[in-house]
């Protein structure tokens, strides 16, 4: 048992002098009450000083029963009217069959000329070129060209691009049966060759990537025809689609050459990609496109600038329903 003599005895406080105390202990100073001035009352101001009096309110002018009023109007921008084409502006080897269609459909002489223009140029691509300078033959143009039909529904854009493209649509179904009887051969022959290319003039619906293996078998160039415009622009217009735009862009000049490197489909090289195109866009969704109402604002890399044979032409009201034209086409021109 422990002592209570063992036990060490109670430690007594000894405050720390020089130690600043806490500041809620009672030794801790308190602040002085601040000092407030009290501003001397100030003069009156001379009456010369003084800002001018208001004038009087505005009588506020209630319209009464008999005042009318006229009816809002809505903000249109007409538009300017459009030059009527000329089928002497037009070369002789198109104007008959041009001006032929125009009459049996009822429709401007601009559609069925833009439509023989553009099969014409997908039909030759670079079948052809143009030199523009007569010395300096190193500067060659390839004659395909871009084109549109600015027109609202309902105007024969389908059947005037049914009938002028039919020739070319004829050799396209040749082409088409001597692949067959080609692949027939080859396969007769126990396919020990290379395989037979297919040749081709025409496309309608084919991602970029078919249509580049396509320009690898037809380095003379392609015919695109679509339905509508804007649709295959807002396509391109999407994330991620820098690639085919780009690719585009390289068949619009149609001397350049395009080779694509995959780790599945391997390498893809065509020594020229060439492309036409011809196709049809309603008033209203090319104006919405222009002015980035679908929320993607118009790209300044000159695309929709290269479709150089546009038209949107005026419709008369004088001219007739199509049905009531009803006659024979002129094959003869059409064939020429």
């Amino acid at each position: 048992m422990t002592s209570i003599a063992s036990e060490p005895p109670p430690r007594r406080y000894t405050p720390r002098f020089g130690r600043r105390p806490r500041p809620n202990s009672p030794l801790a100073p308190r602040p002085a009450a601040p000092v407030v001035a009290v501003p001397a009352p100030l003069a009156p101001a001379p009456a010369s000083a003084m800002p001018p009096a208001m004038p009087p309110a505005c009588p506020i002018v209630v319209p009464t029963a008999a005042a009318t009023w006229p009816e809002p109007v809505p903000l249109e921008t007409p538009l300017s009217p459009v030059e009527a084409l000329w089928p002497d502006w037009l070369p002789d080897s198109l104007s008959e069959v041009a001006v032929d269609v125009s009459e049996r459909l009822q429709v401007p002489l601009d559609l069925p000329a833009v439509a023989a223009v553009l099969t014409l140029a997908g039909a030759v691509n670079r079948r052809a070129s143009i030199t523009p300078k007569r010395r300096d033959t190193s500067w060659k143009v390839t004659p395909n060209l871009w084109g549109a039909f600015i027109t609202p529904s309902g105007f024969y854009k389908s059947p005037i691009i049914d009938c002028l493209t039919a020739p070319l649509r004829a050799v396209e179904d040749d082409l088409d049966r001597d692949f067959s009887d080609r692949i027939r051969v080859w396969k007769e022959a126990g396919s020990k060759t290379e395989r037979p290319a297919r040749r081709r003039l025409i496309t309608n619906d084919c991602t970029w990537e078919k249509l580049h293996s396509l320009m690898a078998e037809n380095p003379a160039g392609l015919f695109h025809i679509l339905d509508e415009l804007t649709g295959f622009l807002a396509q391109l217009d999407r994330p991620g689609r820098e690639g085919e735009r780009a690719f585009f862009l390289k068949c619009w000049s149609g001397n350049l050459s395009h080779k694509s490197d995959r780790m599945v489909r391997g390498t893809a090289s065509a020594p020229h990609v060439c492309l036409s195109m011809l196709a049809g866009v309603q008033p209203k969704r090319l104006r919405a496109y222009l002015a980035g109402e679908h929320g993607v604002p118009l790209s300044d890399d000159g695309f929709i600038q290269r479709f150089q044979v546009a038209v949107w032409p005026d419709f008369s009201t004088e001219w007739k329903l199509a049905e009531s034209v009803d006659r024979t086409p002129n094959e003869k021109a059409l064939n020429r």
